[in-house]
């Protein structure tokens, strides 16, 4: 243990020193998502955008998966394989004068102290309904002597992130414990806007002609803490002959989405219109939500995605009481979000069978979001590039 320890402290030094010999360059950014372990949402959507629209940036992922590296490369971009004695990652962190990420440096290296004093650019990955970081008790100080070591030789640079409207820039004011948020929108809605494909929903529609696509989308249940799955089909007054039913006579399909943190469907809860979608590091959620009808979810921020197109939400505080009593607290009135309710599986039948359901108004969209287009990733980029110049253009 002690020479781990020492070994660490060394290298975190070492870099330390290599830090202040090295000039950081503004157009060198270094983009990362969910530990390294997948390649999507706002982090990805930004990439691609900054690839296609700004070649003057030399602009990396970085993942400690194999397989996400070389697909990266497949699509035509720079990839690098973190890993503890990756010469070139340490090369590019060094320079860097921006790293993107949706949850922290995590999301780009386990060494952090290569990125002292960078931009620091957390696009997150969605807009919340559920508390999220220090409103939610989940941010904690480093407590282990190997990351109060590393953090010795880290000094993190500013960090910046955004917000869909004033309402949602004091949340992300509070909970990720910043002075000041702009309002610029997220590179996720510009995807809404782009003709790209969904196997998912493509193959739903060869095997049901003219069906409506419903997304069912329900959040954690601080699953992984606690080791409780989710299991929104074995309780909540779920009667599978009844789903069927209401789904045949209506020519619908459930496309199922848990999160990654439950256990999937089991074979007794699955039906032919009732579809599972596996979770891969690479399945895109707006490709998804672009290409069907209704989404069905309970305090997910993909209910804010949804709600960005107008098209009908059914929310599903099945278990509301527990959760904001066990789980985490809400940051609005619930029933004051559009979208119908449905407290069980028998509700969200007679919604489905009646289709009462209906598109949002522009007027309630506008509540939520200061910009209804596709110009989140360029409001983005120019308030980050106007920061990290103003930061390091000048060494």
């Amino acid at each position: 243990m002690e020479e781990k320890l020492r070994k660490i402290k060394m290298q975190a030094y070492a870099a330390y020193l290599r830090r202040k010999m090295t000039t950081r360059d503004v157009n060198t950014w270094i983009f990362g998502c969910w530990l390294g372990q997948k390649y999507r949402d706002n982090s990805m959507e930004f990439f691609e955008w900054v690839n296609r629209y700004h070649p003057e940036i030399d602009s990396y992922w970085f993942t400690k998966d194999p397989w996400i590296c070389d697909y990266v490369k497949s699509k035509g971009y720079k990839a690098v394989l973190e890993s503890e004695n990756n010469k070139e990652a340490e090369k590019i962190m060094l320079r860097a004068g921006c790293v993107v990420y949706t949850i922290g440096l995590c999301d780009i290296t386990g060494r952090g102290f290569f990125l002292d004093g960078v931009i620091e650019l957390n696009l997150w990955h969605g807009i919340p309904i559920k508390k999220i970081g220090y409103d939610a008790g989940v941010v904690k100080p480093p407590l282990t002597i190997k990351e109060r070591l590393r953090n010795c030789f880290t000094q993190h640079g500013k960090v910046i992130t955004t917000a869909s409207s004033d309402y949602f820039a004091k949340i992300s004011e509070s909970c990720f414990g910043l002075p000041f948020v702009p309002v610029l929108g997220f590179p996720n809605h510009d995807a809404l806007y782009l003709n790209r494909t969904c196997r998912i929903t493509e193959d739903a529609e060869k095997k049901y002609p003219g069906s409506i696509k419903i997304l069912y989308m329900p959040t954690f249940r601080d699953a992984r803490d606690k080791g409780i799955p989710f299991r929104p089909f074995g309780q909540f007054g779920f009667n599978q002959e009844q789903v069927s039913k209401v789904l045949e006579q209506n020519n619908m399909v459930l496309l199922n989405k848990g999160h990654f943190w439950d256990k999937t469907l089991t074979d007794k809860e699955l039906t032919p219109r009732i579809i599972n979608i596996e979770d891969t590091p690479i399945l895109n959620n707006m490709d998804l939500i672009r290409t069907v009808d209704i989404l069905i979810t309970d305090y997910s921020s993909i209910y804010f995605d949804f709600l960005f197109m107008g098209k009908p939400v059914i929310k599903s505080p099945f278990d509301f009481d527990y959760y904001i009593h066990n789980c985490r607290g809400i940051y609005m009135d619930y029933d004051s979000l559009p979208g119908q309710t449905a407290h069980d599986w028998c509700e969200v039948c007679e919604i489905l069978a009646s289709r009462s359901y209906a598109n949002i108004s522009h007027a309630e969209i506008g509540k939520y979001f200061k910009h209804i287009d596709n110009k989140a990733s360029e409001r983005v980029f120019d308030y980050t590039m106007a920061e990290v110049e103003k930061r390091f253009d000048k060494q």
